[in-house]
């Protein structure tokens, strides 16, 4: 369901460079800038950046999607929580209307519930990832069931690679310890429902059953050479998890162009009919996953049809910087560190004017200096040049320790 773009702040220009981390403002997921050209009467023309205000994003596409599984090389945050490890990458290309005219992008996104970075203490009771900025069953819904099958078609395809690799171990076999399932998308099946809406690709990785060496996995080995999905499934081609797999890459593909706002291509998240049927197995899928489970939604759509707010799909601009929409407190420690922090700041900056004006290295004197801020015993002359400015009494007090003071005071009253 198309919408017209929503009435945004005025945004300065802002260059994004190559390598750069963006969002847009779904405030859904995050992506990397790769590349950014012209093309002009066929004449390439390759740019360091990509200047952008308020542009909205055009004919996104999904190139391909890479999902990656790895036994080995882990974070130990990993491990604990999975024996397998899932990486999502998902490569697109936008365009947007800018000075230059018509400017060219590629992005990658990559997505992992589990990503290396995350903390141990922060993976208990997790009930959606930390991939995602922002999550709201009503105003955003269809990011949100989006969001909802990724972390549970990345945990159930993580689940079955142990499950698979733990089979063969049990019969005394060598399994599977790393592997990547390639797709492109057909361009002939406009329903992403459809088994056959990608080309796969794949490689995997089984150690020699004497423990030297490796042996790979690919299309063409033991005359396995089926093109589509539907084939690998009806063959039950080893490793067998081309459906679980599909699924979530066509999660990714729908999740990622939600995102970037493109109503006009095929997608689960604007088709109540094929959400329906892309989450039927939701409560199947839980029994697998760990305690912790994975979110933010556990249920079917047409279970929670009622709950949900409309499916959507808005146009989208990009966005580098993240505004919190939803005020919340900070506990009185945060809230110390928070003020003693902006103080020192404050203090920083007056000593490193201070330093500016006077040309002073350090406390014990100077080479030369300007009237009045001969040493660091004249820093008062600062506060008097401060009320000269029209500081008031209340702002100086503050500025030289009376919020920690007072920050001080009422955390030692709630001890």
């Amino acid at each position: 369901m198309a919408e017209k773009l929503a009435t945004l702040p005025y945004q300065q220009p802002g260059d994004l460079f190559v390598n750069d981390y963006f969002f847009t403002n779904q405030t859904a997921l995050s992506y990397t800038l790769t590349a950014v050209w012209t093309d002009q009467n066929t004449h390439i023309t390759v740019l360091p950046s990509l200047t952008y205000q308020n542009n909205i994003l055009d004919k996104c596409s999904v190139v391909s999607i890479g999902v990656e599984f790895e036994l080995l090389d882990q974070a130990t945050n990993q491990i604990s929580y999975a024996g397998w490890n899932t990486a999502v990458r998902t490569y697109a290309t936008c365009q947007i209307l800018n000075p230059l005219g018509t400017v060219f992008f590629n992005l990658t996104q990559t997505y992992n519930y589990v990503p290396s970075s995350i903390s141990l203490s922060r993976m208990k009771g997790r009930s959606s990832s930390s991939e995602f900025l922002t999550h709201d069953k009503q105003t955003r819904a269809s990011l949100w069931w989006g969001e909802s099958l990724m972390s549970n078609y990345w945990g159930y395809s993580t689940w079955l690679m142990q499950h698979i690799r733990m089979e063969k171990i049990d019969a005394g076999k060598q399994g599977i310890r790393k592997g990547m399932v390639y797709f492109t998308p057909t361009g002939s099946a406009n329903d992403v429902a459809d088994i056959n809406f990608f080309t796969p690709d794949y490689r995997f990785i089984v150690t020699r059953e004497n423990g030297k060496g490796s042996q790979n996995i690919w299309p063409g080995r033991n005359n396995e050479n089926a093109t589509t999905v539907g084939e690998l499934n009806r063959r039950r081609v080893y490793p067998n998890i081309w459906v679980p797999v599909d699924s979530l890459a066509k999660a990714a593909y729908s999740t990622v162009l939600a995102d970037l706002g493109q109503p006009d291509t095929p997608n689960i998240l604007s088709n109540e009919t094929a959400l329906e049927s892309f989450t039927a197995n939701f409560t199947s899928i839980q029994k697998h996953l760990s305690a912790d489970g994975s979110g933010p939604e556990h249920d079917p759509f047409d279970a929670q049809r009622s709950t949900s707010g409309p499916l959507r799909i808005v146009p989208s601009v990009i966005r580098m910087r993240y505004l919190c929409q939803v005020p919340q407190y900070k506990s009185k420690g945060n809230l110390f560190v928070s003020i003693v922090v902006a103080d020192l700041v404050l203090l920083q900056v007056a000593w490193q004017l201070c330093k500016i004006l006077s040309e002073c290295s350090d406390f014990d004197g100077m080479y030369s200096s300007v009237e009045g801020l001969e040493d660091a015993s004249k820093y008062p002359n600062l506060i008097v040049e401060m009320i000269e400015r029209g500081w008031t009494d209340d702002e100086i007090k503050d500025l030289m320790g009376r919020n920690v003071m007072r920050v001080m005071d009422e955390v030692d009253a709630s001890i």
